[in-house]
This record gives structure tokens, sequence and C-alpha cells, in this order.
């Protein structure tokens, strides 16, 4: 899959995590979890690129929040779609203060992280979770 333009629901899931900064910073910082490596690398290596450009646009005109411009920077994290990778990813973003966090990719990653983010009251967008249970539901 090329992407040659971020996708509205990467870009509304950026600018919805930038706008809900309790309070004005110069840098605003998101974080990006998704498999970079593994059997689905290909596709987190699309969804990263779009999250990138979409930041990129929106830089180029910097978002105004609480009266002062703000630049968002994007940590990314690679979770390969493996569980316990995904816990340590979820805790190293909220480690690093990131204010909100685009992935994972699957539900056998999305579940665990939510733990850790549900913990810190985060908020997390999911580019595609797959399976059929609720991210709410207990992990295997």
């Amino acid at each position: 899959m090329k992407l040659s333009k971020p996708t509205p629901a990467v870009f509304g899931a950026i600018l919805s995590f930038a706008f809900t900064v309790a309070h004005a910073e110069d840098v605003v910082k998101l974080g990006f979890a998704g498999p970079l490596t593994g059997q689905n690398a290909n596709l987190g290596k699309d969804v990263e690129r779009g999250a990138r450009m979409a930041i990129d646009d929106l830089n180029a005109n910097p978002p105004v929040i609480g009266g002062k411009k703000v630049k968002i920077e994007l940590q990314v994290e690679d979770d390969a779609g493996d569980p316990r990778q995904a816990t340590q990813v979820a805790q190293r973003l909220v480690d690093a203060g990131v204010k909100g966090v685009v992935g994972h990719y699957n539900s056998g990653a999305t579940i665990p992280a939510s733990k850790i983010y549900a913990s810190f009251e985060f908020r997390v967008g999911g580019f595609a979770v797959k399976g059929g249970r609720e991210p709410s539901a207990e992990a295997p």
C-alpha cells in the first residue's frame, strides 16, 4: 500500500491528541506504536509514514494551543506486533511523556498495551485493530 497523502483517520487522531493537551507547551510529543519489523512491517511502516506526513502538514502551519503556537513531534516505537514488546513500547511512550498514541496494529498487541495506557488515562487511536475481541477483553 502506497500512501500519497495522510489518511483522514491518522490526521484526525493526531489533531485530536494535540488539542487535548491540558496546558500549552512549545512541543507536543505524540507516539506511534506499530510493527516496523516482523510479518506486518510493511503495513506498520506505511502507517508510520502517514503519521509523519500528517504531522509535517500540521507543523507547516503550527496549531495554536492556549494562545501559543506548538510544534508536534512523533516518537516512533516498534512493537513487531508482539504482545510482550507492545507492553514495553506502551511503557516507554508513557514514560517519555507523550500525550497520545497512534497504534497498535493488531489485537494481540493492542489489548495488553491498552492496559498500560488505561492506567495513565491515556488517549490511543488504533489504526487497524484485527480480531474478534474488544480491546478491553482479557489478553490470552
